[in-house]
């Protein structure tokens, strides 16, 4: 009988693993409970436990056991495919580029740093900040696929905002084969459907996407998530989660706990507050931060990228930017208008003054909410008027003045701003019709969203569906509809009318090059974001972004109508000096910005951006005595939450090791070899040639339904045949074209590349049509005479079972002296001595004879290999991750000192005892902390203590 141990490798059911636990049966002496993680590409990470009584066929890998076949295939297909399939299936370490270059995007190198600078930690946790527009999804699929080629993303959740979970899903998708199932409200109820009652959909399906709100409110789906645990998990847009005291930042924290790697995304990632950014950077590494809240660049800078367009130095890339081009449209009032705009002047002189702290009177508050409204439609402004009269019982006779005087306005139309607007639609020849362009509309009001769509469809007789309104209050499908559907070239849609909920992230310049800021936010962050929805990387068109700007014969409406073009004007200033807005106010908070602008509005100041940029915290931490803690701590927190330096890297891309110098070739022969050992059917795949491009055509069968059972339904084409590339140009002009669709902007051509799900599981097929216990053998007269070489695959874990070592090697043999003959070298250094092997080669004949002589050496061989190769391997893995052990445990001790000591400093003198459970409960937190990052310090900074994983892959001998 078998004796198993922690650390062997085993094989059953067709895979392998490697034992983790092995417990004797209580009820069964005979039998033993052996607890495994799988190791082979099916299994791989997955826990496993196995009864010896039911598992009878249970067997220890051995590599000496190897059976040697000899490649009748052939050219030695079978030999080539078999060491090819093995490089391209198993978790590769590398700490560059090594699959993603490979997606359907034109490769920039500032869009790589973010995962080569991740891969520099012991966990991936990464903070992407890069300015808007600058494409941070591209860099989450970058990050994505260079994971899953690892072997470290199998399961993935990404929360999005819930207007962008299809354009996020499908973006990777297109452009890097990664299938994410959308959980919205309609995915929630399909789900139902789809899956076993009470399954978790979250271990159902491996890869998801959804909406943060529908976790945050959705019950059951936060007892799933306690259940499931993530390869990676992505929070996009996560500013919306930096408080850590409200819902989303609960989830977001808890999230945090439940994944290997995390990555968050925002082009606005703090509000301005040491505090919301150190939230962020506590959710990658919890002790990152010191528990006094005072840190510098030191303690943040590699867990952050950010950049905007002016530390992007690639001509070509910025190139991709289009000029944009800003006009100022004038608004001359009415003489009804000027009147109503004196009583709101008024109303702001009557209420001119503030609270004790500084604060706005609720007086003042509602002249500048009128004004604004106002510089909306007359119908926001009704609005305002009516929630004034219903809350307040002073003024009564004032308000119902203006009332009366906004229903006249909106009763005969007298709206000079949508006049001007509708001037300018007309001045650019454009009538409404299903041959003029598209534009986009921004308004902060719902209400005017509404009055404007009931306008323009009577002016330019529209239909209703030829004007849409996109907000907030709609529901996750519907906006997801609406985004893209007018993201699709042959869309009905001429206006796309939206609140500032469209501002983040949504992309409109599809087939969109014109934007009307119908009112102008006093943010400038805000604007920034709204003309970043069409002036982005991408846009193929000259974008033209106009505002409607109101002039006044009034002395107060004019100062505060000054102060609004001011934004406008220095929001244009920065987008030109490729600079970042959020940063010419330091507020970083689009409220608190408005509130800057209500308060030079109240002063007249119209200098206020002035004084605001020369009278910021200065970035420098000040040294001298003069400086206070808090602007000391501000100004070190803004020095750490900078633009980061660019990575320097002398390569970005690693080298692809391969027998193929095309791809094309090796996916021909893989589909070839599995036809041939009737794997799959001639009719199940087509390899077609057209031009110089070369396609792949795959039928979608009931086995491999089964397999894609969690890919998008989206992503299936109607006849239910797969078209797959390897031009990255033909699968881009693929994207483009299918935003010309009516099925949605699902590419029909899609990435031919080893992480797309069809691909990887053919490669599987391959792999399960040679015997794990089988290597084939082959005669090359182009070897060194009187040499066997014997190619090993080589792994070594960590404990948890990612690879850190991962080698495709040879140990050279004398047939005649039977002992190693030189040292053993990389399968990349062989390729170089040997060429000849990127072509196909032809085996001489192989006799039993010549089998019987290389199975006698395989022990010596597989001794070498370990003695030889791997132990150097392990012994210079082993320095590394010591040195990065002891680092990471004197942080984590320096951490909890300072923790402990801050808390005990906090406390001093308190003798209630409700103080003292208050502060034990804090230390108890510290000490949890710095202990469960001591436990994955060891498990992730330790390699594991069992011999190497080998594999004999091959023999190669003349």
């Amino acid at each position: 009988m078998s004796v198993f141990s922690s650390g062997q490798r085993i094989s059953l059911r067709g895979e392998d693993f490697r034992v983790t636990q092995c417990l004797q049966d209580s009820i069964n002496p005979e039998a033993h409970i052996i607890h495994a993680i799988g190791v082979s590409e099916l299994v791989k990470g997955r826990l496993f436990i196995f009864d010896t009584s039911v598992d009878t066929d249970i067997k220890i890998v051995e590599p000496k056991n190897t059976r040697l076949v000899a490649d009748s295939s052939p050219a030695c297909r079978a030999t080539r495919l078999f060491i090819e399939s093995a490089i391209r299936s198993n978790g590769y370490s590398a700490k560059k580029i090594t699959i993603a270059q490979k997606g359907a995007f034109n490769v920039a190198n500032y869009q790589l740093e973010p995962t080569l600078k991740a891969l520099e930690l012991p966990r991936p946790r990464l903070l992407i900040a890069d300015g808007v527009g600058l494409g941070k999804t591209i860099e989450v699929g970058i990050f994505l696929a260079e994971m899953i080629r690892r072997g470290r993303g199998r399961r993935i959740l990404v929360c999005a905002l819930k207007s962008i979970l299809a354009q996020f899903q499908e973006e990777i998708w297109n452009r890097f084969s990664i299938p994410l199932m959308r959980l919205d409200s309609a995915g929630v109820d399909k789900i139902r459907d789809d899956i076993p009652m009470n399954k978790n959909p979250f271990d159902y399906y491996d890869k998801s996407i959804i909406s943060i709100d529908t976790l945050k409110n959705n019950a059951k789906f936060r007892a799933w998530l306690e259940q499931s645990h993530w390869d990676i998990i992505v929070i996009d847009e996560c500013h919306t989660v930096a408080n850590d005291g409200s819902l989303r930042g609960k989830l977001a924290n808890f999230l945090a706990q439940r994944c290997d790697s995390l990555i968050l995304t925002s082009a606005t990632p703090h509000n301005g507050t040491p505090e919301s950014f150190a939230n962020l950077i506590t959710m990658l590494d919890p002790i990152a931060i010191p528990r006094n809240g005072e840190y510098g660049k030191e303690d943040v800078q590699k867990y952050y990228v950010r950049r905007f367009k002016n530390d992007i130095n690639d001509a070509e890339i910025r190139s991709n930017f289009q000029e944009r081009k800003v006009e100022r449209i004038s608004v001359r009032l009415t003489e009804d208008e000027e009147h109503l705009l004196a009583a709101q002047q008024a109303i702001k002189f009557q209420s001119q003054k503030f609270d004790s702290d500084g604060k706005l009177t609720p007086d003042l508050l509602f002249a500048f909410t009128l004004l604004k409204t106002f510089l909306s439609s007359p119908a926001a402004a009704l609005l305002s008027v009516n929630n004034r009269l219903d809350r307040s019982t002073e003024n009564r006779e004032e308000l119902y003045a203006l009332r009366a005087d906004l229903e006249t306005l909106k009763e005969k139309n007298v709206d000079s701003r949508f006049d001007a607007f509708a001037r300018k639609l007309r001045d650019l020849n454009w009538t409404g019709s299903k041959t003029d362009e598209r534009i986009v509309v921004f308004t902060e009001r719902i209400e005017t969203m509404k009055y404007l769509q009931k306008r323009l469809v009577a002016e330019f007789n529209m239909s209703l569906d030829q004007v849409v309104l996109f907000h907030g209050s709609l529901s996750d499908t519907d906006q997801e509809v609406l985004v893209e559907d007018f993201g699709k070239e042959d869309s009905a849609v001429k206006v796309f009318i939206s609140s500032d909920s469209g501002s983040q992230g949504v992309n409109l310049h599809y087939f969109c090059h014109r934007m009307f800021n119908y009112d102008i936010p006093w943010s400038l962050i805000t604007l920034e974001q709204r003309n970043g929805r069409i002036d982005r990387y991408g846009q193929s068109q000259t974008p033209y972004i106009y505002y409607l700007v109101a002039e006044s014969v009034n002395d107060g409406v004019r100062s505060d109508l000054s102060i609004i073009e001011k934004l406008m004007a220095k929001e244009e200033e920065v987008h030109k000096t490729l600079g970042d807005a959020q940063s010419v106010m330091n507020l970083y908070s689009p409220e608190k910005e408005e509130n800057m602008v209500m308060n030079a509005m109240a002063q007249a100041n119209s200098s206020f951006l002035e004084v605001a940029s020369d009278t910021k915290v200065d970035t420098e931490v000040p040294t001298t005595s003069v400086a206070t803690p808090k602007r000391r701590r501000a100004a070190a927190f803004l020095n750490a939450a900078a633009s980061t330096p660019a990575c320097e890297h002398k390569d970005y891309i690693e080298p692809q090791l391969s027998l193929y110098q095309d791809d094309m070739q090796f996916y021909r022969d893989l589909f070839g070899e599995l036809k041939e050992k009737g794997a799959i059917r001639n009719d199940e795949v087509l390899i077609e040639d057209r031009a110089e491009k070369p396609y792949i055509r795959v039928k979608l069968t009931k086995e491999l339904e089964d397999v894609l059972y969690d890919m998008p339904r989206e992503a299936v084409p109607d006849d239910k045949v797969f078209t797959l590339c390897n031009d990255k140009q033909v699968i881009m002009d693929s994207i483009r074209r299918s935003r010309t669709k009516n099925r949605g902007c699902w590419a029909d051509m899609q990435n031919l590349y080893d992480i797309h799900p069809i691909v990887a599981y053919m490669l599987t097929k391959l792999s399960a049509t040679v015997s794990k216990e089988e290597a084939f053998v082959a005669h090359l007269d182009f070897l060194t005479s009187g040499v066997a070489y014997y190619l090993f695959y080589g792994a070594v874990a960590n404990g948890i079972g990612q690879n850190l070592i991962s080698k495709f090697f040879l140990v050279p043999m004398s047939l005649e002296n039977r002992n190693m003959c030189e040292k053993p070298l990389s399968l990349d250094d062989f390729i170089k001595k040997y060429p000849a092997l990127l072509s196909p080669f032809y085996s001489l004949p192989v006799s039993t004879s010549d089998i019987d002589s290389l199975k006698d050496m395989l022990p010596d061989a597989v001794s070498d290999a370990n003695s030889f190769y791997m132990t150097d391997k392990q012994t210079t893995m082993a320095d590394t991750m010591e040195r990065q052990r002891n680092k990471y445990i004197e942080d984590i001790n320096k951490w909890l000192e300072g923790s402990k000591e801050h808390i005990e400093n906090l406390f001093e003198g308190q003798s209630m005892p409700i103080m003292l459970r208050s502060r034990d409960g804090q230390l108890r937190e510290v000490e949890t902390i710095a202990s469960q990052q001591s436990q994955f310090c060891k498990d992730i900074l330790s390699l594991d203590n069992q011999d190497p994983f080998l594999r004999l892959l091959a023999v190669l001998f003349n």
